[in-house]
Protein backbone atom coordinates (compact mmCIF):
# COMPACT_ATOMS: atom_id res chain seq x y z
CA UNK A 1 0.00 0.00 0.00
CA UNK A 2 1.31 3.44 -0.89
CA UNK A 3 2.03 5.99 1.79
CA UNK A 4 0.17 8.57 -0.18
CA UNK A 5 -2.35 8.58 -3.18
CA UNK A 6 -2.97 11.44 -5.47
CA UNK A 7 -6.06 10.49 -7.59
CA UNK A 8 -6.91 12.65 -10.36
CA UNK A 9 -7.08 15.77 -8.38
CA UNK A 10 -8.16 19.39 -9.32
CA UNK A 11 -8.22 23.20 -8.24
CA UNK A 12 -9.82 26.04 -9.57
CA UNK A 13 -9.26 29.68 -8.78
CA UNK A 14 -12.33 30.96 -10.71
CA UNK A 15 -11.82 30.21 -14.23
CA UNK A 16 -7.99 29.07 -13.68
CA UNK A 17 -7.34 25.72 -13.32
CA UNK A 18 -3.92 25.94 -11.19
CA UNK A 19 -4.14 21.83 -10.62
CA UNK A 20 -5.47 19.64 -13.62
CA UNK A 21 -5.91 15.96 -12.97
CA UNK A 22 -2.90 15.17 -11.02
CA UNK A 23 -2.23 11.77 -9.71
CA UNK A 24 0.98 10.45 -7.87
CA UNK A 25 1.43 7.74 -5.24
CA UNK A 26 4.08 8.44 -2.83
CA UNK A 27 5.85 4.89 -1.22
CA UNK A 28 7.15 4.72 2.13
CA UNK A 29 10.80 5.88 2.57
CA UNK A 30 10.34 7.74 -0.97
CA UNK A 31 11.79 10.97 -1.67
CA UNK A 32 9.93 12.65 -4.17
CA UNK A 33 10.72 15.87 -5.85
CA UNK A 34 7.94 17.90 -7.86
CA UNK A 35 9.42 20.55 -10.18
CA UNK A 36 7.96 22.89 -12.49
CA UNK A 37 8.33 26.54 -13.94
CA UNK A 38 6.52 29.32 -11.91
CA UNK A 39 3.10 29.12 -12.23
CA UNK A 40 3.13 25.32 -12.99
CA UNK A 41 0.69 24.48 -9.64
CA UNK A 42 3.06 23.33 -7.17
CA UNK A 43 2.51 25.38 -4.14
CA UNK A 44 -1.48 24.87 -5.09
CA UNK A 45 -0.71 21.11 -5.18
CA UNK A 46 1.17 21.37 -1.46
CA UNK A 47 -1.86 23.16 -0.18
CA UNK A 48 -4.29 20.36 -1.71
CA UNK A 49 -2.05 17.96 -0.53
CA UNK A 50 -2.04 19.38 3.07
CA UNK A 51 -5.46 20.40 3.15
CA UNK A 52 -5.17 24.30 2.98
CA UNK A 53 -7.32 24.17 -0.15
CA UNK A 54 -9.94 21.90 -1.02
CA UNK A 55 -9.76 19.71 -4.18
CA UNK A 56 -12.66 20.37 -6.92
CA UNK A 57 -12.25 16.72 -8.19
CA UNK A 58 -10.53 13.68 -7.41
CA UNK A 59 -9.80 12.01 -3.91
CA UNK A 60 -6.55 11.95 -1.60
CA UNK A 61 -5.26 8.68 0.60
CA UNK A 62 -2.96 8.61 2.92
CA UNK A 63 -2.15 5.30 4.63
CA UNK A 64 -4.61 3.94 3.00
CA UNK A 65 -7.47 6.21 4.38
CA UNK A 66 -9.34 9.34 2.62
CA UNK A 67 -8.22 12.57 3.47
CA UNK A 68 -9.64 14.94 0.76
CA UNK A 69 -12.23 15.95 3.32
CA UNK A 70 -9.84 16.43 6.34
CA UNK A 71 -8.60 19.47 8.03
CA UNK A 72 -5.19 20.28 8.42
CA UNK A 73 -4.62 19.44 11.77
CA UNK A 74 -5.97 16.47 11.63
CA UNK A 75 -3.78 15.39 8.85
CA UNK A 76 -0.83 16.64 11.22
CA UNK A 77 -2.16 14.03 13.64
CA UNK A 78 -2.00 11.43 11.11
CA UNK A 79 1.38 11.84 10.36
CA UNK A 80 1.95 14.45 7.74
CA UNK A 81 3.96 18.04 8.51
CA UNK A 82 4.57 20.94 5.64
CA UNK A 83 7.29 23.90 5.52
CA UNK A 84 6.30 26.96 3.54
CA UNK A 85 8.16 28.70 0.92
CA UNK A 86 8.50 31.74 3.66
CA UNK A 87 10.08 30.43 6.39
CA UNK A 88 7.29 30.27 9.71
CA UNK A 89 9.41 30.25 12.74
CA UNK A 90 8.81 32.40 15.66
CA UNK A 91 11.42 35.17 14.98
CA UNK A 92 11.30 36.65 18.70
CA UNK A 93 12.16 33.22 20.33
CA UNK A 94 15.28 31.84 20.40
CA UNK A 95 15.81 28.60 18.13
CA UNK A 96 15.45 26.31 20.94
CA UNK A 97 12.42 27.86 22.41
CA UNK A 98 10.78 27.46 18.69
CA UNK A 99 12.06 23.75 18.82
CA UNK A 100 10.36 22.93 22.08
CA UNK A 101 6.94 24.71 21.95
CA UNK A 102 6.65 22.23 18.84
CA UNK A 103 7.82 19.46 21.06
CA UNK A 104 5.64 20.22 23.65
CA UNK A 105 1.96 20.54 21.08
CA UNK A 106 3.72 17.05 20.11
CA UNK A 107 2.91 16.07 23.25
CA UNK A 108 -0.07 17.65 23.88
CA UNK A 109 0.84 20.34 26.11
CA UNK A 110 -0.20 23.09 24.48
CA UNK A 111 -1.41 24.73 27.16
CA UNK A 112 0.33 23.00 30.06
CA UNK A 113 2.55 25.95 32.76
CA UNK A 114 3.65 23.06 34.48
CA UNK A 115 4.94 20.00 33.49
CA UNK A 116 6.17 16.75 36.34
CA UNK A 117 9.96 16.74 35.92
CA UNK A 118 10.33 13.54 34.12
CA UNK A 119 8.53 14.97 31.94
CA UNK A 120 10.18 17.94 31.33
CA UNK A 121 13.29 16.25 30.83
CA UNK A 122 11.55 14.02 28.05
CA UNK A 123 11.00 17.24 26.57
CA UNK A 124 14.11 18.98 26.53
CA UNK A 125 15.76 15.63 25.38
CA UNK A 126 13.45 15.11 22.64
CA UNK A 127 14.07 19.45 22.19
CA UNK A 128 18.23 18.74 22.34
CA UNK A 129 18.38 15.42 20.07
CA UNK A 130 16.45 17.37 17.44
CA UNK A 131 18.60 20.53 17.17
CA UNK A 132 22.00 18.18 17.22
CA UNK A 133 20.54 16.54 14.38
CA UNK A 134 21.16 20.63 12.19
CA UNK A 135 23.92 21.07 14.72
CA UNK A 136 22.32 24.09 16.17
CA UNK A 137 23.05 23.33 19.57
CA UNK A 138 25.43 25.64 20.37
CA UNK A 139 23.20 28.22 18.68
CA UNK A 140 20.33 27.30 20.09
CA UNK A 141 19.85 30.59 22.29
CA UNK A 142 19.96 32.90 19.71
CA UNK A 143 16.78 35.04 18.70
CA UNK A 144 15.70 32.86 15.47
CA UNK A 145 14.89 35.91 13.73
CA UNK A 146 18.63 36.96 13.78
CA UNK A 147 20.10 33.90 12.66
CA UNK A 148 20.98 33.23 9.03
CA UNK A 149 18.63 32.03 6.44
CA UNK A 150 19.63 28.48 6.22
CA UNK A 151 19.85 28.51 10.36
CA UNK A 152 16.08 29.57 10.41
CA UNK A 153 14.75 27.44 7.52
CA UNK A 154 16.60 24.38 9.76
CA UNK A 155 15.13 25.49 13.35
CA UNK A 156 11.65 25.21 10.98
CA UNK A 157 12.24 21.72 9.68
CA UNK A 158 12.63 20.86 13.21
CA UNK A 159 9.82 22.23 14.45
CA UNK A 160 7.88 20.52 11.73
CA UNK A 161 10.04 17.06 12.89
CA UNK A 162 9.02 17.58 16.61
CA UNK A 163 5.19 16.60 15.03
CA UNK A 164 6.97 13.29 14.55
CA UNK A 165 5.45 13.27 10.85
CA UNK A 166 5.81 10.21 8.59
CA UNK A 167 5.73 12.18 5.71
CA UNK A 168 7.07 15.60 5.28
CA UNK A 169 6.14 18.43 2.65
CA UNK A 170 9.04 20.96 1.79
CA UNK A 171 8.33 23.98 0.04
CA UNK A 172 11.42 24.89 -1.57
CA UNK A 173 13.55 24.43 1.27
CA UNK A 174 16.76 26.59 -0.36
CA UNK A 175 15.06 29.36 -1.69
CA UNK A 176 17.72 32.41 -1.27
CA UNK A 177 20.56 30.87 0.33
CA UNK A 178 23.75 31.00 -0.36
CA UNK A 179 26.17 27.60 -0.94
CA UNK A 180 26.85 26.46 1.99
CA UNK A 181 23.95 26.87 3.72
CA UNK A 182 22.48 24.94 0.51
CA UNK A 183 24.71 22.88 0.94
CA UNK A 184 23.94 21.98 5.14
CA UNK A 185 19.58 22.09 4.10
CA UNK A 186 21.14 19.22 1.44
CA UNK A 187 22.86 16.88 4.22
CA UNK A 188 20.19 17.42 6.64
CA UNK A 189 17.58 16.20 4.05
CA UNK A 190 19.74 13.53 3.14
CA UNK A 191 19.64 12.26 6.67
CA UNK A 192 16.28 12.48 7.32
CA UNK A 193 15.30 10.46 4.40
CA UNK A 194 18.27 8.02 3.74
CA UNK A 195 19.33 7.81 7.36
CA UNK A 196 16.04 7.79 9.30
CA UNK A 197 13.56 6.87 6.50
CA UNK A 198 11.29 9.73 6.28
CA UNK A 199 9.44 9.98 3.53
CA UNK A 200 9.41 13.56 1.34
CA UNK A 201 7.89 15.53 -1.21
CA UNK A 202 10.38 18.25 -2.12
CA UNK A 203 9.41 21.22 -4.08
CA UNK A 204 12.76 22.74 -5.37
CA UNK A 205 14.08 25.16 -7.90
CA UNK A 206 17.89 24.32 -7.34
CA UNK A 207 18.57 21.46 -9.57
CA UNK A 208 21.45 20.35 -8.08
CA UNK A 209 19.28 19.56 -4.77
CA UNK A 210 17.09 17.98 -6.95
CA UNK A 211 19.47 15.62 -8.76
CA UNK A 212 21.30 15.09 -5.69
CA UNK A 213 18.50 13.97 -3.35
CA UNK A 214 15.15 12.57 -5.51
CA UNK A 215 14.81 9.09 -6.23
CA UNK A 216 11.86 10.20 -8.35
CA UNK A 217 10.91 13.53 -10.17
CA UNK A 218 7.22 14.82 -10.74
CA UNK A 219 7.79 17.70 -13.62
CA UNK A 220 4.28 20.01 -13.34
CA UNK A 221 3.54 22.62 -16.19
CA UNK A 222 0.41 24.68 -16.29
CA UNK A 223 -1.13 22.65 -13.28
CA UNK A 224 -0.78 19.01 -15.37
CA UNK A 225 1.79 16.39 -14.57
CA UNK A 226 4.07 16.49 -17.92
CA UNK A 227 7.14 14.24 -17.00
CA UNK A 228 7.41 11.50 -14.44
CA UNK A 229 11.02 9.64 -13.85
CA UNK A 230 14.38 8.57 -11.86
CA UNK A 231 16.55 11.69 -12.47
CA UNK A 232 18.06 10.42 -15.01
CA UNK A 233 14.79 9.88 -16.88
CA UNK A 234 13.49 13.62 -16.58
CA UNK A 235 17.23 14.77 -17.36
CA UNK A 236 17.29 13.16 -20.61
CA UNK A 237 13.43 13.78 -21.37
CA UNK A 238 13.16 16.17 -24.39
CA UNK A 239 9.73 17.86 -23.50
CA UNK A 240 11.33 18.55 -19.89
CA UNK A 241 14.59 20.24 -21.32
CA UNK A 242 12.61 22.49 -23.39
CA UNK A 243 9.49 23.34 -20.52
CA UNK A 244 11.60 23.93 -18.12
CA UNK A 245 15.28 23.36 -18.28
CA UNK A 246 15.59 25.72 -20.76
CA UNK A 247 16.80 23.87 -23.62
CA UNK A 248 16.08 25.21 -27.45
CA UNK A 249 14.03 22.87 -29.77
Amino acid sequence: MSLLVVDNISHQFGSLRAVDGISMSIEAGELRAVIGPNGAGKTTFFNLISGFFPPSAGRILFKGEDITALAPHRRVEMGMARTFQITEIFPELSARENVRFAVEIAAHHRLDLWLPAAERRRIEARTEALLGLAALSERGDRIAGELPLGDQRATEILMSLALNPTLLLLDEPTAGMADQETYDITQLIRTLNRDQGLSMILIEHDMRVIFELAQRITVLAEGRVLAEGTPTDIAANEQVQVAYLGVPR
